[in-house]
C-alpha cells in the first residue's frame, strides 16, 4: 500500500528547501545603498573632470566663428554684385530671415547667435574698431563665451570678437 506519512515528510522537506533558497537570494538594503553611493561619487567626479559647460561654451563659440564666415562670404558676394558693401542695418542678422537685395538672395536664412534673442551678431559699415577707423570697410561681431578675439567694439552693445574686412 501507499505510505502517506512518507509523502508528507518529503513534502515538508521540499517546502523548507524552497523557503531557505528564497531567503538567501537578492541583495540587502545596505548593499544597495552603498552601491548607489559609490556610483553617485563616480558620477560627480566624472562631471567635475569633464566640465560639460566649458564644452558647450566652446561649441557655441565655434559656431559663432563659423556663422561670421558664412555672413562674410555673403557680404563679399554682395560686394561683387553691387561694387560696395551693404549699409548698416540692411542684413537681417537678428531675425534669421532671408537676405535678398535686387532680386538676388544672398542667404536663404541668416545665421543667428546660439543664444539669440538675448545675444545677436552685429554688422556695421564704416565704423571704428579698437581705435582704428574702418571707412569703406565693414565689421562683423559676436560675443564669445569662452575666449575673445583681438578686436572689441561697443556699439550698440559690447562684442569681443570681430571679423574686419578688407583688412
Amino acid at each position: 500500500m501507499f505510505d502517506w506519512v512518507a509523502v508528507k515528510k518529503v513534502k515538508s522537506n521540499l517546502s523548507n528547501v524552497h523557503c531557505q533558497l528564497s531567503s538567501d537570494v537578492g541583495f540587502t538594503m545596505v548593499e544597495l545603498v552603498v552601491t548607489m553611493g559609490v556610483i553617485a561619487v563616480l558620477v560627480v567626479a566624472a562631471v567635475s573632470i569633464i566640465r560639460p559647460a566649458d564644452y558647450i561654451k566652446r561649441s557655441n563659440d565655434t559656431r559663432r566663428m563659423s556663422d561670421l564666415k558664412v555672413l562674410k562670404a555673403a557680404i563679399e558676394q554682395y560686394y561683387g554684385n553691387e561694387n560696395g558693401y551693404p549699409a548698416t542695418g540692411t542684413i537681417p542678422i537678428t531675425t534669421g530671415a532671408a537676405w535678398t537685395f535686387n532680386s538676388i538672395t544672398y542667404l536663404t536664412t541668416t545665421p543667428k547667435d546660439p543664444k539669440s534673442p538675448t545675444q545677436d551678431y552685429y554688422y556695421a559699415k564704416d565704423v571704428t574698431c579698437g581705435g582704428t577707423s574702418l571707412i569703406g570697410a565693414y565689421v562683423l561681431c559676436a560675443n564669445l563665451e569662452a575666449s575673445s578675439g583681438s578686436c572689441t567694439i561697443s556699439s550698440p552693445s559690447s562684442y569681443n570678437y570681430c571679423v574686419v574686412n578688407p583688412f
